[in-house]
């Protein structure tokens, strides 16, 4: 038996999220987080999610440039900077497959470091929070809800505890009951 690590959960998470641009579907993410804790690498999830109908209906028609930037679109909240988007094309041009580009988009900001601007590791930090929250503890496959996990989410942390709050009553809406009263049955009789 594989034990998925919290790594794992991370980096599929991170790729939901560069790829897709929400959070992943409970079941979707529970399958891809065990065949990489049986040993696939992030790079071969990565190009599986690059042949899936999703990939192929977001993806399909767009240029080189068009789709680092969707990359940076779902990863950051923005267009891909003049020096990233310089540097992601040559590195497709020189056979870099676009789910690699994907992959190591995302990482590289989850783990943050000297090159990276600490307000995007935070924002990729806290859609990977999200993110996981709404896979493992709300455990929703309604895609739909999961394409709205990241709206309001910042580099901010307590844009997570509002997202969250927000996905659970949108997974979970509180039960509402219409009282009625028939005065009928009551005219004339004692309480």
């Amino acid at each position: 038996m594989s034990t998925v690590t919290q790594e794992i959960q991370d980096q599929v998470a991170s790729l939901y999220i560069a790829f897709f641009g929400r959070a992943p579907d409970a079941e979707g993410f529970g399958g891809w987080a065990e065949e990489m804790a049986a040993g696939a690498s992030p790079f071969k999830i990565a190009a599986d999610f690059a042949l899936s109908p999703e990939w192929t209906s977001q993806y399909g028609g767009l240029t080189p440039t068009q789709q680092i930037n969707r990359f940076y679109q779902n990863t950051f909240g923005r267009q891909a900077d003049a020096d990233g988007l310089e540097y992601w094309l040559e590195e497709v041009e020189g056979g870099m497959p676009f789910s690699a580009v994907a992959f190591q988009i995302i990482w590289a900001a989850y783990l943050g470091g000297d090159t990276v601007d600490p307000a995007d590791a935070a924002l990729v930090q806290n859609k990977v929070e999200v993110a996981l929250y709404f896979a493992i503890d709300l455990a929703s496959n309604d895609t739909d809800i999961a394409a709205t996990a990241f709206v309001g989410v910042t580099q901010d942390p307590a844009t997570v505890t509002a997202a969250e709050a927000r996905l659970a009553a949108a997974v979970n809406p509180p039960e509402t009951f219409t009282l009625t009263t028939n005065i009928d049955n009551f005219v004339g009789k004692s309480i």
